[in-house]
């Protein structure tokens, strides 16, 4: 349990002080469960829009305020295409919160499960929360480390250079 709280602790501080990162790379396939049950794949969610994969989990405050900006960006661009795909790393003791936190969160997108945080170390999200922007194709275009007040701009920006380029 001290191992596990550790880690939670260290994942946290890490959000706080980690940069954004930029990523270059046609990112890797998913089949993740679906937090209602069912799976979803990568390409699932490609083809119309700008994909944005967020990493959380239902322990991490820095997650819990990023939220409701991600439903925000969400909102306003999901007609011009954009997905937004939660990413839930909560492992097996703590993967029943996840329902009840999404709903209370007021998720209006998917949220898949990776309880043993297989897709995350795939994708090298080290922190919570970690946002991975993808082109319509799957190519990773910006990796989002951590959180503070004002990176739902950022993120918006490059949304915005996105669908603007796809046009």
């Amino acid at each position: 349990m001290r191992l596990i709280s550790a880690l939670a602790l260290s994942l946290t501080l890490a959000s706080f002080c980690a940069p954004p990162s930029h990523a270059a790379d046609k990112i890797p396939n998913f089949n993740l469960e679906k937090m209602d049950g069912g799976r979803s794949k990568l390409a699932d969610f490609l083809g119309e829009g700008p994909v944005l994969l967020n990493f959380w989990a239902t322990w991490c405050k820095p997650c819990k305020q990023e939220a409701p900006h991600l439903i925000e960006l969400y909102e306003e661009y999901r007609e011009r295409g954009l997905q937004v795909v939660a990413i839930a790393v909560d492992d097996v003791s703590s993967q029943a919160k996840v329902k009840p936190a999404a709903r209370k969160m007021g998720l209006t997108y998917p949220v898949l499960l990776d309880p043993k945080g297989r897709y995350a170390q795939r994708l090298q999200a080290a922190a919570l929360p970690t946002n991975v922007l993808l082109d319509r194709d799957g190519n990773a275009v910006r990796t989002f480390t951590g959180y503070r007040k004002g990176d739902e701009r950022e993120i918006a920006a490059e949304i915005t250079k996105l669908l603007t380029a796809q046009q």
